[in-house]
């Protein structure tokens, strides 16, 4: 009787699939998300080439897998390795290949049967020095011969155990695969076999981390995705397939599919994105507090890219301050600040090329993206009062001043203060201090990208805490924004010391390996509010201050509101 399964028992028939699929294929043609966050994390094992869009190891290893950041890289997961040094392995996306850049680098296939086929494809990385790849306790149907070109090597496992591949010189390594002989019948994607790629629509669609998506893994490796939200079902029938759409016959793949998953959608993820080849590759797109951003895969041929945001306050597409689109090695993120409460932002990323043109055909937008507001309550707000730099509804007030501290900036930046005895002021901690003349009033948010160490700074005012925020007198208006962009704005080896000051926020900011206390609130200040930071210990001191004096200090002496503040312990930066 023929046995169909819908996708609400899909799970549960996933171990019987497994059972009937034998082959273990490796195929190096992409870097999923993930692997690529850990790579970039760990730059004590790995280095990233950003000319030439690969991660080299620096680590050795022994006959074990390779991991990043802590965890074993999805890429070549089940393979282990033994290096002699440095930059014998690659995770190499522009060459789409493990590479392998010496010949005394091992690749280490465990627990193959007796009788299995193995296929590697590869290639040798000079166009003028043969090479090829050698395995042992296997015999050899075809390849396995030194050659400028690329080759698909097969050959049958001899016993079973361990097979072992290593190349003679450096090689791209594409394809590996090891299959039951009943697998390899009617050739599949070998050469001569049956070509396994639908010719038909397979109703399939573009990986999207913002939809629950059903995942079909092909035997030639390729991935087919399908959100669940169209679905039907996707059902079995021996070894075929079925995706059911709505309103279609659907497709049936016949004995093609090498393995079933399931990815939810990221959590809080709100825009709606459509990847098509040739444009901008949105991968997130997510509404915040007062803020929205997008991360994106980097176009070839594009040199920087212009961000525009529509919705809220926006009517039609504006364009964001360059700052705001930073480059990550191997992606791009954009985020848009200052955003009052709505769900109807769209976000566009548009490349630019080299010689400063806008390629318009390639961009792409995210679209649907609601944002909140923060929550503005306690004595912060007393008599609708509002502090910092921006309004009670989220936008900046109509006169602040943005300037952005980097470690490049903090030296450097500038600005004109009325009252200062020289202009403009030049440095992030001078122009604090001539605000202390009590003559300028204008709101300024401070807007940190990235790391800020101390040793960036142009001065720090206050040698018990860092920088220091004083107003003239009590309570002296002080409107100030320090606020963090995205999820990596830091300070490192400071805090920050107010006094005397009327206004000040410190908003979604981390402050990391202070002086003495993280935020310290010392005297005669009023309406400071401290919310959606992070405060990592400080150093260590004697008696009750072995992990720092305080996170955020001395609050019994103003009147401020502190929300969304978490202690957190020393990190390895």
């Amino acid at each position: 009787m023929k046995r169909l399964t819908n996708i609400f028992t899909l799970l549960v028939l996933l171990l019987e699939l497994g059972m009937n699929v034998n082959a273990q294929t490796w195929d190096f043609a992409s870097v999923d998300a993930t692997d690529q966050e850990n790579l970039n994390a760990d730059t004590q094992n790995w280095e990233y080439d950003s000319s030439n869009k690969r991660w080299k190891q620096k680590a050795v290893f022994e006959n074990a897998p390779l991991m990043a950041n802590g965890v074993e890289l999805s890429f070549t997961k089940g393979l282990t390795f033994t290096t002699t040094a440095a930059d014998q392995i690659r995770v190499d996306m522009k060459k789409r290949s493990m590479t392998l850049n010496n010949q005394n680098t091992q690749v280490f296939i465990a627990n193959v049967k007796k009788g299995q086929v193995l296929t590697v494809v590869c290639q040798s990385s000079s166009s003028t020095t043969a090479r090829k790849i050698t395995a042992t306790n296997v015999t050899v149907t075809s390849g396995f011969e030194e050659s400028t070109s690329e080759t698909t090597n097969v050959g049958t496992v001899n016993e079973d155990g361990t097979v072992t591949l290593q190349s003679t010189g450096g090689l791209y390594v594409r394809l590996i695969k090891v299959v039951d002989p009943s697998d390899e019948e009617g050739g599949g994607d070998e050469p001569g076999g049956d070509d396994p790629t639908p010719t038909t629509n397979d109703y399939s669609t573009s990986a999207n981390s913002m939809k629950n998506q059903a995942l079909l893994t092909l035997t030639d490796g390729t991935t087919k995705y399908y959100n669940t939200e169209a679905l039907n079902s996707i059902d079995f029938d021996g070894a075929k397939v079925i995706v059911m759409p709505a309103n279609t016959n659907g497709y049936t793949f016949d004995g093609t599919v090498a393995g079933i998953s399931f990815k939810k959608a990221e959590s809080g993820q709100e825009g709606e994105v459509v990847n098509i080849e040739g444009k901008v590759e949105i991968t997130e797109a997510k509404g915040w507090l007062e803020s929205a951003y997008v991360k994106f895969n980097k176009l070839d041929g594009a040199k920087t890219y212009n961000v525009y945001v529509k919705g809220g306050q926006y009517a039609d597409y504006t364009k964001i301050d360059y700052q705001l689109v930073r480059d990550y090695g191997t992606y791009g993120r954009a985020d848009v600040v200052g955003l009052k409460a709505a769900s109807d932002y769209a976000i566009k990323v548009v490349p630019v090329d080299e010689a400063g043109a806008e390629k318009a055909d390639n961009a792409n937008e995210a679209t649907n993206i609601s944002v909140k507001n923060y929550s503005r309550q306690g004595f912060a707000f007393m008599n609708g009062y509002t502090p910092g730099a921006y309004n009670a509804d989220g936008t900046l007030k109509s006169n602040a001043k943005v300037l952005y501290i980097t470690k490049n900036t903090a030296k450097t930046v500038s600005t004109t203060v009325t009252g200062a005895k020289t202009n403009p002021c030049v440095g992030f901690q001078t122009i604090i201090d001539a605000y202390q003349k009590g003559e300028d009033t204008t709101p300024i948010a401070f807007r940190f990208i990235g790391m800020v160490s101390k040793e960036d700074l142009d001065a720090m005012s206050s040698s018990a805490e860092g920088i220091q925020i004083k107003g003239r007198k009590a309570d002296s208006e002080m409107p100030i924004t320090i606020e963090g962009i995205g999820d990596d704005g830091c300070v490192k080896g400071f805090g920050f010391l107010v006094r005397n000051s009327k206004g000040v926020e410190f908003r979604n900011i981390g402050v990391i390996r202070c002086m003495d206390d993280g935020i310290s609130l010392d005297t005669d200040n009023s309406n400071i509010w401290v919310h959606h930071t992070d405060i990592f210990y400080g150093k260590s001191g004697s008696g009750d201050h072995g992990k720092g004096d305080g996170a955020t200090d001395d609050m019994s002496l103003c009147r401020i509101t502190a929300t969304g503040i978490r202690v957190r312990p020393i990190c390895s930066v």
